[in-house]
């Protein structure tokens, strides 16, 4: 019985030594490295420092005769077979009508409308996602930046940028000008709700 555990035991903190949960901050060194991957050992990415939170919640502006939502919430996806938290952003635009103009907020966390985070840059504190945009053949589509302002009302303010994708996969069916829900390369200063 003694030797049934002590294989049990060995063989357990064998598997424990390979299986390793990093934090987002030390994945971001493998992501922004040309010659490295996430080691195999890795099994999960996790926010562990709670560095998404301060994203997380309703934030809102009103540009332009528009009115912006963004509503972020942090979410498990996987990478490559690894489980990855990472940040989704939903929005909602209305005209000064209160007409809709475009909203994802409905959408499942799966849809493709639904903007995805990827990685914090070098910095560790500006945010990348992914937009798609429903015309993604004719270029809809792009980077999205967003970083903490917290100089400014105690971390309250939220910079958002889009940075449109500059490819036209398809132009033959590409008719209409593309438009953007965003204003294209513009920073966009969003208060927390």
């Amino acid at each position: 019985m003694k030797k049934t555990i002590l294989i049990f035991l060995v063989g357990l903190s064998m598997y424990n030594c390979k299986a390793q949960i990093i934090s987002i901050e030390e994945a971001n060194t493998y992501f922004l490295s040309e010659d490295q991957g996430i080691p195999d050992q890795v099994t999960a990415i996790k926010d562990t420092n709670n560095k998404l939170d301060e994203f997380l919640g309703l934030w809102t502006l009103d540009y332009n005769s528009k009115h912006y939502e963004l509503t972020i919430t942090k979410f498990e996806s996987t990478l490559v077979d690894i489980p990855h938290d990472i940040l989704l952003v939903r929005h909602k635009v209305t005209d000064e009508n209160n007409l809709i103009l475009d909203d994802t907020t409905s959408l499942p966390n799966d849809s493709a409308s639904i903007m995805d985070g990827r990685f914090f840059l070098n910095d560790n504190e500006t945010y990348l996602l992914s937009y798609t945009g429903p015309n993604t053949k004719c270029g809809q589509f792009g980077d999205v930046i967003i970083y903490i302002d917290n100089a400014s009302l105690n971390g309250n303010q939220m910079i958002f940028h889009l940075d449109p994708g500059l490819d036209i996969i398809n132009s033959n069916n590409c008719t209409e000008p593309l438009t953007f829900p965003f204003p294209k390369d513009t920073f966009l200063t969003f208060t927390k709700q």
